[in-house]
Order: structure tokens, then sequence, then C-alpha cells
């Protein structure tokens, strides 16, 4: 005669085994429950985030395109940084854009000539209401916008399949900018679409870090990255961001190459290897990634992002 049953199932041989078991199943649906309710906050807090989104530092774009389109004849105004990579927050992002310059009349030019040229006519015609500061650096125009965050202009000249932009002296180098959006992309698929979320709740985070221990919004990407490689937990947007704070804490102690070829090391500012100022920074995001890891219920998170 067969069984009638079905399957084995297991009976406690006690009742103290199965108190244990109660009690276990108890504490599994509080934390699967807890979990839920912590996600549905960080999804909630990403709306709004998201609402504050590129358009209007779209807009500014647009606007510096047309300044610049007299003084160094662009061919086109290419997005990179975090608004390509849809990881932009606003006020709290840094905004590359690579304006491609026309190569036949740029290619004698050195970057600085090409950098100070762009710098005289945005101070010259950018309606001095959406900025608060234009400076020109070793490698791009920085425009601090009086909406809050900054606006990186990169001059870029292309030849064929390839894009120089300026190097750290006044020549041009190399580099592939599309090479970190692809990586990116390529992660947040195998985390199943919760990397770029984690990403923006990290930079909300960061961003309100003191001078001394804030780090730059492509840092910040990049640092996630380099974690999500690694990542084999849970997708699920509050495992993914603790994560990324737990893995940064260590990372950022040594440089972090930039696979676009712009430069030798993302955080070379940092200087070298295990230096004070690494340290510092290192100490500053250890501190979120355990107040997170301890965090078990939604007030504990509330009190990390507010």
């Amino acid at each position: 005669m067969g069984s009638g049953g079905g399957g084995y199932r297991y009976f406690p041989s006690s009742p103290n085994e199965l108190r244990e078991l109660i009690e276990k199943s108890q504490n599994d649906a509080a934390r699967t429950a807890s979990d839920a309710a912590i996600n549905a906050y960080l999804q909630s807090l990403l709306a709004v985030l998201n609402e504050r989104d590129a358009k209007a530092t779209r807009e500014v774009l647009d606007g510096i395109g047309q300044v610049l389109a007299d003084a160094v004849e662009i061919d086109q105004l290419l997005f990179g940084g975090s608004v390509a990579k849809h990881t932009y927050v606003d006020g709290l992002s840094d905004v590359d854009a690579l304006v491609v310059l026309d190569s036949a009349k740029y290619v004698d030019k050195s970057s600085t000539q090409v950098l100070s040229s762009m710098l005289r006519q945005l101070k010259k015609e950018l309606s001095s209401s959406l900025y608060t500061s234009i400076r020109k650096g070793e490698m791009a125009i920085t425009i601090e916008l009086r909406t809050g965050g900054e606006i990186q202009l990169v001059p870029a000249l292309k030849e064929g399949h390839q894009i120089r932009v300026p190097d750290r002296g006044a020549g041009w180098v190399t580099t592939d900018p599309k090479a970190f959006q692809e990586r990116l992309t390529e992660l947040n698929a195998k985390l199943g679409g919760t990397l770029v979320p984690a990403i923006k709740l990290m930079k909300s985070i960061v961003g309100e870090f003191p001078d001394q221990k804030r780090i730059g919004g492509y840092h910040v990407e990049a640092l996630a990255v380099d974690a999500a490689g690694q990542y084999s937990g849970p997708n699920a947007i509050k495992s993914v961001v603790t994560q990324l704070f737990k893995h940064a804490a260590g990372r950022v102690l040594t440089p972090i190459s930039d696979v676009t070829g712009q430069s030798g090391a993302i955080d070379s500012g940092l200087g070298n290897p295990g230096s004070n100022v690494r340290r510092i920074v290192a100490d500053a995001l250890s501190a979120v990634g355990r107040r997170l890891d301890a965090a078990n219920d939604v007030d504990q998170w509330k009190a990390v992002f507010e």
C-alpha cells in the first residue's frame, strides 16, 4: 500500500525544539517584513531623488552649447559622467560633458589654449544667473551652478573612432569615455537593476560629508563598480548599498585606476596608498557601512539618510 503522503515531513521531537522552530519562524517573518519596509522606504527616497533629475542640467548644457558654438565650433556635446550613466543626483553629482571640437581646426592647438578660449567665451556670454563661478583646470572648465552641483566641460578632439581629451599637461590623451558606462551597465544588469539606485543613495549620503571626507561622484561610481564586481549577496537595494559602503571603506585606501584612460588614477588627489587623507575618507565610509549593517528597521535607516 502506498504511503499516500507526498513527501517527508519533519516533526520536532520535543516541546523545546518545537518552541525553537516557532521562534525561528516568527523571527524570519519579522526580518522579511522589516526588509520589505526598508526597501520600500529606499524606493520612496529614490523617487524624490529621481524627481530632481538631470532635466535642468541638460537645459543648462544646451545653453552652454549655444554660447560655445561660435568660439570653438562644437561638432557635438556628448554627455558623460552621471547624466549618461543615470546615476545623477541633483546637487550631489559632477556632470561631465565632452565638447567635441572641429579636429582639423584645433589639431595644432594645445589643450590649455582651447580651455582658455572656452573660458573667455563662457564668462563673456553665459548668463550669470545660471552660475556662481567658472574656472579653468588642467583638464576641464568647471561651472558651479546656482541650483547646486557643478558641470565640468571637457574639450575633445575626435579622430575616427578615437577621442582625445586634455592630459594634465598642455597636451592631449586618447580616452574611451564609454568604457566605464558599459561596465556599469553590465554590472547593474547582473544585480537585477539595483546597482544604479544604490549608487544614487550612496551619493546622497557622501554628498553630506564634510569637505575633508567627501569624494567626487565619479569616484563613488568607480568604488561601487569595484564592489559590484565581487558582490554575491541578494539583489535588494538595502543589501547592495550596505555592501557598497563596506567595500568602499577598504578600497579607498589605495588608488583606483581610470578605465577610460583619461588619467592614471581617478582619486590621485587623495595621495599615496594609505595616506592620512585616504584614511579620513575610509573612516567616514566605514562608519556609514557599520550603521547600515546594524540597522534593523526603517527608523534606523531613516536616521542614516535624513
